[in-house]
């Protein structure tokens, strides 16, 4: 499919297209709890992204999931290029911990499919048979990190992914060092839907039109706005922070400014209509453009952060070979 195609399938047609591919990753797992209260594809025109990372002897990893993805495949390929990258870095002198966080927050009590409860409520995720909830990153080991990271995922996720309001549960990065930079790394083919109202959950509900999916897409004035997630995360220092996406960007605008992304006309008319954003490419998943994830990047990189976005909806190559580990690589 040509997302530039007027002729294409709608939104009715494309969203429950992206439920039914959606599928289950990784082995059960239990959580610790939480506290309550560049350019990778070589198709940026822009050419690799600064060096503005702030240099530290540590690096913090916090990894975002939605456990939905097409048959594991997708999310597997991710967290092992990630878990590379990583590696890469401590050959290059860095001590890097990793940790993983799930973006299912459950349906507010509602009776939904695959929603139990709050879900995993924010906790980052840790799992007797695969590991403690912050994995240290060793050289020669990121085939046993991405394995690690792969087992802690359940195999079932709650069908709205809540990455804002599980970050919310944090007024500071959870499980970070003193003196450490911290990556948020968001990886998933969907976007934010983060609700202010319980309500919006309950499908029973005529108060908000469409389900699951298509209810984030037609609901956008419903959806916790990114100055309000800021607020809940006033300590989480942007100067000290490096914020990865890899997922629902065109593979044209991949590696390209937070602004550039959210002003380009095409990528506005696709997530307004909840169309597929990678077109229907061979070897992606479907995924929803992530207007909001970019959104919060956009807020956060205003504030001193440091942003790199890039496409998932092309396969890994060598040429992407160490792009984030020189992206989060200290320069002279």
């Amino acid at each position: 499919m040509d997302p530039a195609d007027p002729g294409r399938t709608g939104l009715r047609a494309t969203l429950p297209q992206l439920l039914l591919l959606l599928a289950f990753a990784g082995c059960g797992s239990t959580h610790e709890g939480a506290r309550d209260g560049a350019v990778d594809q070589g198709e940026s025109a822009d050419g690799a992204p600064d060096a503005s990372v702030p240099c530290a002897d540590q690096l913090d990893v916090l990894v975002v999931v939605h456990d939905r993805t097409s048959s594991g495949f997708w999310l597997t390929s991710q967290l092992e290029f990630l878990s590379r990258e990583l590696e890469t870095l401590v050959t290059r002198g860095l001590d890097v911990r990793v940790s993983l966080m799930s973006g299912d927050m459950g349906a507010a009590g509602h009776d939904i499919p695959d929603c139990s409860g709050s879900g995993d409520d924010g906790a980052l995720l840790a799992d007797d048979g695969c590991g403690e909830a912050t994995l240290q990153v060793e050289p020669g080991g990121a085939e046993s990190t991405a394995n690690q990271l792969l087992c802690l995922l359940d195999g079932q996720s709650c069908p709205f992914f809540r990455p804002f309001d599980a970050l919310a549960k944090y007024s500071s990065p959870p499980a970070t060092r003193p003196g450490s930079r911290v990556l948020l790394a968001f990886l998933t083919p969907t976007d934010d839907c983060s609700a202010s109202s319980p309500a919006f959950y309950d499908l029973a509900s005529d108060e908000f039109e469409g389900s699951t999916l298509e209810r984030c897409v037609l609901n956008p004035d419903a959806l916790r706005t990114i100055e309000n997630v800021r607020s809940s995360m006033d300590g989480w220092a942007a100067t000290q922070l490096a914020v990865l996406l890899r997922g629902g960007i065109p593979p044209e605008l991949s590696g390209n400014s937070s602004d550039a992304i959210l002003s380009d006309d095409e990528f506005q008319r696709v997530a307004a209509a909840g169309e597929d954003i990678c077109g229907g490419r061979m070897g992606s998943p479907p995924m929803v453009a992530a207007q909001r994830l970019v959104g919060l990047s956009s807020s956060l990189e205003a504030d001193g952060a440091s942003v790199l976005l890039q496409s998932g909806c092309v396969a890994i190559t060598r040429a992407d070979d160490d792009t984030i580990a020189d992206w989060l690589s200290c320069r002279d």
